[in-house]
């Protein structure tokens, strides 16, 4: 589309065409290369059409297509998109304005991550001279892909465990919807299972970014045997049909926590996983008991996850926490490194084991019980509540 295109069509009549071609104008400015296109062009024609379209749903897809304006334009489109009198056209100005800063914001750290790789392969060329320095460099060029690599491994290895408990929430919720009855109360329970389990997935998508850029953990006061017990409802979700686990919860009755939930989830995931891949192939019940305990004058929260498997070989010990080492056929070594990541980077504690050959594994992990600025209970009673009146 060209720009004098662009212009006769918003020039037009017909309503629907017009908001067809800013959409398909979006959709170029959007995409990585666009020089097959007079982007200025299309850019300074939308900027131009924002402030004096007659039809506020026009100006409303331009608001929603501004933030792929180049600055000076978006900045114009903009100013102009923001003092609209619909308020709709004013609504989508501002989120494409928090879409723009975003973006901005996500550009400066990936150009400051290149500059940093750069100062780093520059200053391994200054530090090996002669013929050895072309062989350094590509070793540290292969040391990046294989971070890269190890990301996405990882990132694979954490969505494929959720993506059978969302199977089985999606099964559960068209079984019920196909009865002739459907129970209101079972609906309820599996859109609410289904919730959570979106939303824990979204968490380790968000998680992902960390590579990139530090998230900000979200910490607030939880109840531990919930916790506990949200944790052992996704892993019986996805080993059910598979394996009979015997789950043993001991917790301190009424202990509570501050923590990031979702970040804690990941970790708590992981340990009960490992436990109950900890037994031989063919044992009838495996297992799982966890211990949670206030300690320090309750300062301090320590749980641990035990199993009665076949315990860790000596290499194992020595690699547990070493991506891509691991000897349970088909198993990554990802497992309890992303655990302590959880634990130790997001909730500045501990995470350690014992293991004996024969005798089984106990993992234990080691939290602050307080953090400050950590969201109360009842504060999070009434965001819940809000949510649930806004859907």
């Amino acid at each position: 589309m060209t720009p004098a295109q662009l212009e006769e069509v918003l020039a037009g009549s017909d309503e629907y065409a017009a908001r067809d071609a800013v959409r398909a104008v979006a959709e170029i400015l959007r995409r990585p290369a666009h020089d097959d296109h007079d982007w200025m062009g299309l850019s300074l024609a939308l900027s131009e059409a924002a402030p004096a379209h007659r039809s506020a749903r026009v100006r409303e897809e331009i608001a929603k297509a501004c933030d792929a304006f180049p600055d000076p334009f978006f900045d114009a489109a903009l100013t102009v998109l923001a003092a609209d009198a619909d308020p709709y056209v004013r609504e989508h100005a501002r989120r494409a304005a928090d879409r723009h800063a975003t973006k901005k914001k996500e550009r400066h750290k990936r150009d400051a991550q290149q500059r940093e790789l750069d100062v780093a392969l520059r200053a391994m060329d200054d530090a090996e001279g002669g013929a050895e320095r072309p062989k350094v460099r590509r070793l540290a060029e292969r040391a990046v892909r294989r971070g890269v690599e190890h990301f996405m491994a990882q990132l694979d290895h954490e969505l494929g465990k959720v993506h059978e408990a969302i199977g089985e929430s999606l099964c559960r919720l068209e079984v019920e919807t196909e009865r002739d009855a459907p129970s209101p109360a079972a609906l309820r329970r599996d859109v609410s299972d289904l919730q959570t389990r979106v939303a824990y997935l979204f968490s380790m998508l968000r998680r992902s970014r960390a590579y990139s850029q530090r998230i900000t953990p979200r910490f607030e006061r939880t109840d531990v045997a919930a916790l506990v017990g949200e944790a052992r409802a996704q892993l019986e979700a996805r080993v059910r049909e598979r394996t009979d686990v015997a789950f043993e919860a001991d917790v301190e009755p009424g202990l509570v926590m501050d923590v990031d939930r979702h970040a804690m989830l990941q970790a708590l995931q992981n340990l009960f996983q490992n436990a109950v891949e900890a037994y031989p192939d063919g044992t009838p019940a495996r297992t799982v008991r966890v211990v949670a305990r206030g300690r320090r004058a309750g300062s301090e929260v320590v749980l641990e996850v035990i199993d009665r498997g076949k315990g860790m070989s000596d290499g194992a010990r020595e690699n547990a926490f070493t991506p891509f080492k691991s000897d349970k056929p088909g198993g990554s070594g990802l497992g309890l490194m992303v655990a302590r990541t959880m634990i130790e980077e997001v909730h500045d504690g501990s995470l350690t084991f014992e293991s004996q050959r024969g005798a089984g594994t106990c993992m234990t992990l080691v939290v602050p019980a307080r953090r400050a600025g950590a969201k109360g209970a009842k504060e999070n009673a009434t965001e819940k509540e809000k949510g649930r009146t806004k859907r």
